[in-house]
């Protein structure tokens, strides 16, 4: 995929120094950039229909790790069904790697996510 091992862990960093709403809030921005990707690998948008499928299935499990990371965060889930921080991201470009192996496709999403939370708070 192109992602350095230092640059996952710095990513990984990043995510644990969060605190609890900010974690809970850059799921949600994750979810979002990761499904404006799916959209951008239908059909229609251009792609094969075998990348499609590949591209879609990938960022599937990619949501699927998310939702449940989020349910977790929520209180809505059991805690220990939770990736630990320092896995997390680790899990999500395993997922994305099989169908969409563009570095860009992992750190796009995960850097538009991490510039919504870090930004400085308007007014």
């Amino acid at each position: 995929m192109g992602v350095t091992h230092e640059e996952l862990r710095e990513i990984s960093r990043q995510y644990s120094n969060l605190t609890s709403d900010k974690r809970c809030r850059l799921i949600a921005y994750l979810l979002y950039y990761f499904s404006q990707s799916a959209r951008m690998s239908y059909v229609d948008a251009g792609c094969s229909e075998i990348d499609a499928s590949r591209r879609l299935r990938a960022l599937n499990e990619v949501v699927q790790v998310l939702s449940k990371q989020a349910l977790a965060l929520a209180g809505a889930w059991k805690e220990s069904s939770a990736y630990p921080d320092h896995a997390l991201f680790g899990v999500l470009m395993g997922k994305l790697e099989i169908g969409c192996p563009e570095r860009e496709a992992f750190l796009g999403p995960v850097y538009d996510a991490f510039r919504q939370i870090l930004r400085p708070e308007s007014g």
